[in-house]
């Protein structure tokens, strides 16, 4: 099998490369930076029409993004994860053997929920990230006729490796190094932590088993965690207690309190019931040979 990946250069695209070459599968990665097998610019129409005809994938899996909520570049969102989106389904569409593809999207399109969210809730983001990836689902659907799609909805993950940019790898590393204090915001807000190679491993299953036009589908775990309990979880690994204090300046304008979803469609789709501990998440985290990102 003939995997297309781009984004492989990022925290999930190397655990998914560890994944496919452990199965045998050929992978093939595309991006910018030259330690991809197909050097290309998800904006470059053309170019990237190139590459995917000289890759004829029989699965592409697209994790290219900018992917931060906080990213101060609004436009960027439209153009990589909108358009690049596009210009890579116009690539696909035009092989004469179409390949399945699996999209990137986010449980940011949801926006603002009450409880548990299954797949057909409403979408309302609420961030510039959450809207472009909206949009890219629209894309996706002018596409569904002719191409295979999967539609992932990742819920929040983390893992070994991940950059202490995101929440979860910035207050593993405080605990690591043991400093005293750690500065944080909402201490309350709601999330669905998976592990990372849960994710991957969801992306897999589904993707081993997806015919259809095309399917949404949440990677989730279904169990809520604040990030209080977080931070106690790291004191009873660590046995330190840092100061944590609040910072107003981390408060988002418009922060989604809870963010839930529910596995049902995951785990009747994948066959993937069993998940990873978040403790034992949180463990290898917190392992300082664990702490580089993936990179195969």
């Amino acid at each position: 099998m003939r995997w297309l990946v781009t984004g492989a250069s990022g925290f999930t695209g190397g655990y998914l490369l560890e994944a496919l070459r452990g199965r045998g599968d050929e992978a093939i990665t595309l991006g910018r930076s030259a330690m991809n097998s197909v050097r290309c610019d998800l904006t470059d129409r053309a170019g990237l029409a190139a590459a995917v005809r000289q890759a004829r994938p029989d699965r592409v899996v697209h994790l290219a993004a900018v992917a931060s909520v906080a990213h101060p570049a609004s436009g960027d969102f439209q153009l990589v994860n909108v358009a690049g989106t596009e210009n890579l389904l116009a690539a696909c569409g035009a092989l004469p053997s179409p390949p399945v593809v699996a999209l990137a999207s986010s449980s940011n399109v949801y926006g603002i929920h009450a409880g548990i969210i299954t797949e057909d809730a409403a979408t309302a983001p609420v961030s510039d990230y959450g809207r472009s990836k909206l949009a890219m689902e629209a894309e996706a659907r002018r596409w569904a006729g002719r191409l295979p799609i999967l539609l992932a909805r990742p819920f929040n993950y983390t893992g070994p490796g991940q950059s202490e940019q995101y929440l979860v790898a910035k207050i593993a590393a405080h605990f690591r190094r043991r400093e005293a204090r750690l500065t944080l915001g909402d201490l309350q807000v709601l999330r669905d932590f998976s592990d990372v190679r849960d994710i991957v491993e969801d992306y897999l299953a589904l993707m081993d088993r997806h015919e259809g036009p095309l399917e949404v589908v949440n990677l989730c775990g279904g169990v809520g965690t604040s990030i209080a309990a977080l931070l106690h979880a790291f004191s009873e690994l660590t046995g330190c207690r840092p100061e944590i204090a609040q910072d107003p300046a981390l408060l988002r304008r418009q922060e989604i309190p809870v963010l839930v979803g529910d596995p049902t469609k995951l785990v009747r789709l994948s066959g993937r019931a069993h998940r990873r501990p978040l403790a034992d998440t949180l463990a290898a985290m917190l392992d300082p040979a664990n702490s580089r990102p993936l990179r195969l």
